[in-house]
């Protein structure tokens, strides 16, 4: 669920699951649109998994994908709040995610609350998938530690806090 564009580091998600592809019998299912798509369609074809990627282009609600996924990986290269990723966590859908400067580090704690992985490491992402797609107690805990932490941090007052320590933080570096 992103915009299709280079920010998001579609190209490191498509070399990613080619990766996890030849260790697992899986889908990915890519919700957004934007300038890259094109491109990213030739790529998936370019890698031989234009068979196992569906592209649904922009849809209203992608909640029940999400809540519907074995795992959601997001591979942006830098991000504000990633909501995306809350969200993910309030379907109780694992997250493996790029450590994006700003954004994804605030949400998730790694192989706490999610696997968090070095921008353009396709690899590690790759690998943090299969460990996730394979290791159901691990995805058990994952999964329990990011419904506290979304709750706890992001839906309650304390969440106000958090957001404006974050943005204040972002002012005092960037001012």
């Amino acid at each position: 669920v992103s915009r299709i564009i280079p920010q998001k580091g579609t190209l490191d998600l498509l070399k990613a699951f080619k990766i996890i592809r030849n260790s697992i019998d899986c889908n990915l299912i890519i919700i957004g649109d934007g300038v890259d798509m094109k491109k990213m369609k030739n790529n998936a074809k370019k890698f031989g998994l234009e068979d196992n990627v569906t592209f649904l282009g922009n849809i209203p609600n992608s909640y029940e994908y999400v809540a519907k996924a074995d795992a959601f990986v997001y591979t942006s290269k830098w991000d504000g709040l990633a909501t995306v990723l809350l969200e993910s966590f309030s379907v109780l859908t694992p997250v493996i995610a790029t450590n994006a400067e700003f954004g994804t580090n605030d949400v998730v704690i790694h192989k706490k609350t999610g696997m968090l992985i070095p921008v353009g490491d396709y690899e590690g992402v790759a690998f943090a998938t299969i460990e996730i797609l394979k290791n159901k107690e691990l995805t058990k805990i994952i999964i329990k530690n990011a419904e506290k932490r979304l709750s706890e941090n992001f839906l309650s007052s304390k969440a106000f806090i958090n957001i404006e320590n974050y943005f204040l933080a972002y002012n005092k570096e960037n001012n």
